[in-house]
C-alpha cells in the first residue's frame, strides 16, 4: 500500500508507491518494502545533523526542492538560515555574557548577530565592525534615562502618545503633538505631575532651561507678546509702575482716543513739574497740592499767553471795577426808562392782535365747511363704485369660476386636447393619443424586424448545434471523452476513468503483483496478447486488456 506524507500543516506532499524512494526534498523517503534502506536513512539523520551544511543552499548542491521551514547551514558565511519557500533567510546568532563574546575564543560573530550584555544589561548587535548599541541607553547605575515613548489617557478618555525624557529615574519632560489636554486623575505616576499637557515640549515644575535660547512664547508663564521691546513701538494694555526715577530723554508723552492723565496714587500726595530754569532753580514750575488739589505756578505771567494767577488776575481787575461800577449805574437807569416805555405800548398792540385774530377765526370756519361738503360728495361716489366692482366679482364666482378646472389634480369633461409631444419623449408633458400611435407604430416596427431577424439567424445555427451535442440515452461519443475520476472503492454505476482503473490496481495485494524479475516471488504480466509458453514461473499472473 502506497504512503500519503503529509506536512505538518495537514496538506499533502507527495504519495509514495511501494517498493519507491523520493529525494525532492533533500531527505530519501523510503516507499513500504524498499531493499537496502538503512543506508539512506543514515544519510537522512547526517544531513538533519548538519543542516544540509554547504556553501551553496541545498536546492543547487544536492539539486531539490527545500520546502518551507528547511534549515541551512550556510558554512561559506558560518550561518544558519531558514527556508519561507522563496528566499533563505539567516538566523542572527545570540549571545548572552557579561564581556565581549569575541574575548571568549572559539566564538565568531557575523553580522546581524546580538549580544546580551549582563553586565550592563544591554542588547548590541555586530554590524561588521563594532557591537551597535540598540538599547536600553542607560546602563543599571544609572537608573532609566533617555527618551522613551508612552500612551496615557486624558480626561475624556482618550488616548495620546507621548515621549517621556528621563535621567536618573526622573521625568524632566514631555513632548507631545497634540492638541492642550488634560491629564486623567488616575494617570499613573510620573505622568501624574503633569496635569496639563501642551503640543511641544513641557518641562517638569522643578527643571529650567540653561543656556541660550532663540526664541520663547512666554516669559515667567505671560506670552511674549505682553512685553515692551525697545526695537519697536509698544503698547501697553495694563498699568506700568516705576519703583524708581524715571528718565525720559528726548521723548513726547501722548494719549490715544482717551485723555492723557497723570496721578499720584498716593494720598495727599501732589504733583510738582520742575523745569531747568536757572531763575528756578529747585522751584517746581507748577505745583498741584495734593490735599486741597489747587494749581500754583513760581511767578505771574510776563507774555500775553502767560498763565494768569489769583494774584495777577486781582491786580489787573482793581481798576476795572471801579468803571465798571459807574457804568452799571447809568445802565440801570437806562433800563427803568426802557420799562415805562414799554408796559406804556403793550396794551395797545394786544388791542389790535385781539381785533386781528377774530376775522382770522370766522374765514377758516367758512373754508373748513366748504371742504367737508367736498369729502362727502366724493364718498358717495366711491361706495356706488363698489356696490358695481361686488356685484361683477359676484358673478364671477357663481358663473365663471365653476367651468374652470384646478391646477391640482383636475378632472377635465368634454373632449380636453394637448399639444403632441416629439416621439419617445420621456418628459412630464402630457401624452396625447396621436402621440401613444407614434410610440406604439415605433415597437411594432421594431419588434417585426427583431424577429424576422431571429428567425432568419437561428434556424441555421440551432441544427448546426444540435447536431454536435450526444443523446441521453445510449450516446456514442467521438473524440477523447473525459469524466471526474470516481474516488478509490466506489461501488456505483459512474463511468470508470482509467486513472480510477490504475489506482484500483494499485491496491491489489503486493504479492500478486510484484513486477521485478529480480525477485523470487511471482509477479503479473500486463498485455494484449498473451505471453509466450514457458516463459513464466509458478504463480505468475497475465492480466489481457482488450482496448479496442
Amino acid at each position: 500500500m502506497s504512503y500519503t506524507i503529509n506536512t505538518t500543516s495537514g496538506n499533502v506532499l507527495l504519495t509514495l508507491l511501494d517498493g519507491t524512494t523520493d529525494s525532492s526534498t533533500g531527505l530519501t523517503l523510503i516507499g513500504r518494502n524498499y531493499t537496502g534502506y538503512g543506508l539512506l536513512q543514515n544519510d537522512n539523520f547526517v544531513r538533519l545533523l548538519e543542516n544540509f551544511a554547504d556553501s551553496i543552499p541545498p536546492g543547487q548542491s544536492i539539486g531539490y526542492n527545500p520546502i518551507t521551514g528547511t534549515l541551512w547551514y550556510d558554512s561559506g558565511n558560518a550561518t544558519i538560515k531558514s527556508y519561507d519557500s522563496i528566499n533563505w533567510n539567516p538566523v542572527s546568532g545570540r549571545l548572552a555574557s557579561s564581556i565581549d563574546p569575541r574575548t571568549l575564543g572559539n566564538i565568531t560573530v557575523h553580522t546581524g548577530d546580538q549580544w546580551w550584555d549582563t553586565t550592563n544589561q544591554q542588547l548590541r548587535a555586530w554590524n561588521g565592525t563594532t557591537w551597535y548599541l540598540i538599547g536600553p541607553n542607560y546602563v543599571p547605575g544609572q537608573l532609566k534615562s533617555g527618551a522613551y515613548a508612552d500612551t496615557v489617557t486624558d480626561t475624556s478618555g482618550n488616548t495620546h502618545v507621548v515621549v517621556g525624557t528621563y535621567s536618573n529615574n526622573n521625568l524632566v519632560s514631555v513632548t507631545s503633538y497634540d492638541a492642550t489636554f488634560n491629564l486623567s486623575p488616575a494617570t499613573a505616576a510620573p505622568y501624574n505631575a503633569f496635569l496639563t499637557i501642551n503640543p511641544g515640549v513641557n518641562i517638569a515644575n522643578t527643571m529650567v532651561f540653561t543656556g541660550n535660547a532663540t526664541n520663547s512664547l512666554a516669559l515667567g508663564n505671560v506670552a511674549a507678546i505682553n512685553y515692551a521691546r525697545n526695537d519697536i513701538a509698544t503698547s501697553f494694555g495694563a498699568t506700568v509702575t516705576v519703583g524708581a526715577n524715571l528718565n525720559v530723554t528726548n521723548a513726547t508723552i501722548s494719549a490715544g482716543a482717551g485723555p492723557l492723565i497723570i496721578k499720584n496714587n498716593s494720598l495727599n500726595s501732589g504733583v510738582q513739574i520742575y523745569t531747568n530754569t536757572p531763575a528756578l532753580v529747585g522751584v517746581p514750575s507748577l505745583t498741584i497740592n495734593g490735599t486741597t488739589g489747587l494749581i500754583t505756578v513760581a511767578n505771574d505771567p510776563a507774555l500775553p499767553l502767560g498763565v494768569a494767577t489769583k494774584q495777577y488776575v486781582d491786580n489787573s481787575l482793581a481798576p476795572v471795577e471801579s468803571n465798571v461800577a459807574a457804568q452799571i449805574s447809568t445802565i440801570n437807569t437806562a433800563v427803568a426808562t426802557l420799562r415805562s416805555d414799554y408796559f406804556a405800548n403793550i396794551a395797545s398792540v394786544q388791542n389790535v392782535i385781539n381785533s386781528n385774530l377774530v376775522t382770522t377765526v370766522a374765514s377758516l370756519n367758512s373754508n373748513i365747511a366748504g371742504v367737508i361738503a367736498a369729502e362727502h360728495a366724493d364718498v358717495a361716489s366711491i361706495n356706488s363704485n363698489i356696490a358695481t366692482v361686488i356685484a361683477s366679482i359676484n358673478n364671477i364666482v357663481a358663473n365663471v369660476l365653476p367651468l374652470l378646472a384646478p391646477l391640482n389634480s383636475p378632472v377635465l369633461t368634454g373632449s380636453p386636447k394637448a399639444v403632441t409631444t416629439p416621439d419617445l419623449d420621456a418628459s412630464t408633458n402630457i401624452a396625447t393619443t396621436q402621440f401613444v400611435s407614434n410610440v406604439a407604430n415605433l415597437i411594432i416596427g421594431a419588434l417585426s424586424s427583431a424577429i424576422n431577424n431571429l428567425a432568419n439567424s437561428s434556424s441555421s445555427g440551432l441544427a448546426n448545434g444540435l447536431a454536435l451535442k450526444a443523446n441521453i440515452d445510449s450516446p456514442t461519443f467521438t473524440g477523447s471523452p473525459a469524466a471526474s475520476t470516481p474516488a478509490l472503492g466506489d461501488n456505483s454505476q459512474l463511468l470508470a476513468t482509467t486513472a480510477f482503473v490504475a489506482g484500483t490496481l494499485a491496491t491489489v495485494e503486493p504479492t500478486l503483483y510484484t513486477s521485478s524479475t529480480s525477485g523470487t516471488g511471482p509477479k503479473i504480466t500486463f498485455g494484449s496478447a498473451p505471453p509466450n509458453p514457458g516463459s513464466g514461473s509458478n504463480g505468475d499472473i497475465y492480466l489481457q486488456f482488450n482496448l479496442n
